[in-house]
């Protein structure tokens, strides 16, 4: 992922995360190796739970991600924070959380052209593991990848909407009546646009970073699918 931050780009990669947390409603899976453990519950309540026991203390004066949780979550979570009534048709049924707890991260921080390797040891903690998972991850740096690298992206294959023009079109003039009668301000309209799936997702997103290069962007290969985000601008910051 890319990201800025006081004028400075960042990039930060990371992979293998040591325990992953799913949900969906109140279905809460926890996978860590081999083990797989679904509960019952709030899900911020459980990754609430994850992060006071696997806290990270940052190293100031460094790249701000070093190790930590990286995913998504979705619009539907709000919904475990006040009742909300429910329109959409949930036809995809991906996880409403999904997010990965990662032990090492790299960042590079092209205002100085250096790069950092953090380790921080979990699951154990220990500064054994810390050490030996630093080393691993060296060796995979000095070994390279020799498979991404950007694909052509195929622009004579058309995009398939899920709306008609027709049905656009009444959508803006509800949207319309809705303003002028003073029961909204703003509408966020959106549609979603179907593309062959290429053979390569990762190939795919390098293509689209070369073509779009977002200052807010992230790849993540999630095992059933693929988030490969473009953005340019930051939604939230919390520091």
């Amino acid at each position: 992922s890319t990201g800025r931050r006081t004028g400075l780009v960042l990039s930060n990669t990371t992979a293998d995360p040591f325990l992953v947390i799913r949900s969906r409603g109140r279905q809460v899976m926890l996978e860590q190796g081999d083990v797989s453990e679904e509960v019952e519950g709030d899900p911020w309540s459980t990754l609430q739970g994850l992060l006071r026991k696997y806290r990270i203390e940052q190293a100031p004066g460094l790249p701000p991600f070093q190790g930590g949780v990286l995913g998504y979550w979705g619009y539907d979570l709000g919904r475990h924070l006040e009742r909300l009534p429910s329109w959409a048709e949930d036809d995809l049924q991906f996880p409403e959380m999904y997010l990965g707890l990662y032990d090492w991260a790299l960042a590079y921080d092209s205002d100085t052209g250096r790069s950092c390797l953090f380790s921080t040891g979990w699951p154990e903690g220990t500064a054994q593991r810390a050490q030996t998972r630093a080393e691993e991850i060296i060796g995979r740096v000095k070994r390279g990848s020799q498979d991404a690298r950007p694909s052509a992206i195929d622009n004579a294959v058309s995009l398939l909407s899920n709306f008609t023009t027709e049905t656009y079109v009444a959508a803006i003039e509800r949207i319309k009546e809705y303003l002028a009668a003073g029961d909204t301000y703003q509408v966020n309209l959106s549609q979603r646009l179907a593309y062959p799936a290429p053979s390569s997702p990762e190939n795919f997103y390098l293509a689209l970073r070369k073509a779009n290069p977002a200052p807010y962007a992230g790849y993540f290969d999630l095992g059933g699918y693929v988030v490969a985000s473009s953005s340019p601008e930051q939604f939230l910051s919390v520091e």
